[in-house]
C-alpha cells in the first residue's frame, strides 16, 4: 500500500495535504492486491508447475539480494561481468510525499488537456527519489488504521489460499503489524504547514516556474 500510494503521489494524483488521503479506499487499484487471482492467470497460461512464486520483501531473497535470488531460481549462473543498476523507484518517506503533493498542486501533470511539459524538463520525481526516500522511523508512512485493517481482511482469504499452494511453512504471506501494535502516521507534527509550504513553493519556483 506505501509503495502504490507514494506511485500516486508521483503521478500526481495526490494533491495538497497528504492528511486527507490517507483514511480513503482506493477502489481502483484493489485489483492490485488481488495475488490470488494474478497468479491463477499465470497458472492457466503456463501451468503450475511453470511458474516461480516469491513475495518482493528483502528477507525473502537469497542473501537479501533481488538480483541473486532471481539468478538462483532461473538457473542462471551470476557472475562478475553482471552489471548491477542501482536502486530506482524507491518510496517516498513522508516529508518528500508531503511537498510533492503541494508541488502536484501547484504544477498539475496535465495542463490543457496534455502533459505538463515544465513539469517534466523538470526531472522532478527523479530529485525526489534522490533525495527524500531516505528511511527514518519518523517519517515512515502509515496510513489511518481502518485502511490497514480494510485491505488485512479484504485479502485474507486470497493471500491464506497462496500460503496453502506455494508457503505451506509460512504462518503468514508478509510481515505485517499487529492491529494492536499498529502505528498510524500520516502526518508530521514536527515542523507546521506553513513551514510545509514554504518549502514546497521554493521548490515549485527552482525547479519548475
Amino acid at each position: 500500500y506505501r509503495s502504490l500510494f507514494s506511485q500516486r503521489i508521483k503521478n500526481a494524483r495526490i494533491y495538497g495535504s497528504i492528511e486527507k488521503y490517507a483514511s480513503m479506499i482506493d477502489g481502483d487499484y484493489t485489483s492490485v492486491y488481488e495475488y490470488k487471482k494474478t497468479i491463477e492467470s499465470c497458472i492457466r497460461v503456463f501451468g503450475k508447475e511453470n511458474i516461480i512464486v516469491n513475495t518482493f520483501e528483502k528477507s525473502s531473497f537469497l542473501n537479501n539480494d533481488l538480483i541473486e535470488d532471481f539468478c538462483s531460481k532461473t538457473q542462471i549462473d551470476l557472475n562478475e561481468s553482471f552489471l548491477r543498476p542501482k536502486n530506482e523507484n524507491e518510496t517516498l518517506n513522508l516529508l518528500g510525499m508531503e511537498l510533492l503533493a503541494r508541488i502536484n498542486s501547484m504544477a498539475p501533470y496535465w495542463d490543457k488537456g496534455s502533459r505538463n511539459v515544465s513539469r517534466e524538463n523538470a526531472n522532478l520525481i527523479q530529485y525526489f527519489e534522490r533525495h527524500l526516500t531516505f528511511k527514518a522511523e519518523e517519517f515512515d508512512f502509515y496510513p489511518k488504521k481502518n485502511v490497514y485493517e480494510y485491505y488485512i481482511n479484504s485479502f485474507r482469504d486470497s493471500n491464506e489460499w497462496i500460503m496453502s499452494n506455494f508457503f505451506e511453512e509460512k504462518k503468514e504471506l508478509f510481515k505485517t503489524p499487529l492491529f494492536a501494535n499498529y502505528r498510524e502516521n500520516y502526518k508530521i507534527n514536527s515542523i507546521n504547514n506553513k513551514v510545509l509550504d514554504s518549502l514546497s513553493e521554493l521548490i515549485f519556483n527552482l525547479a519548475i516556474k
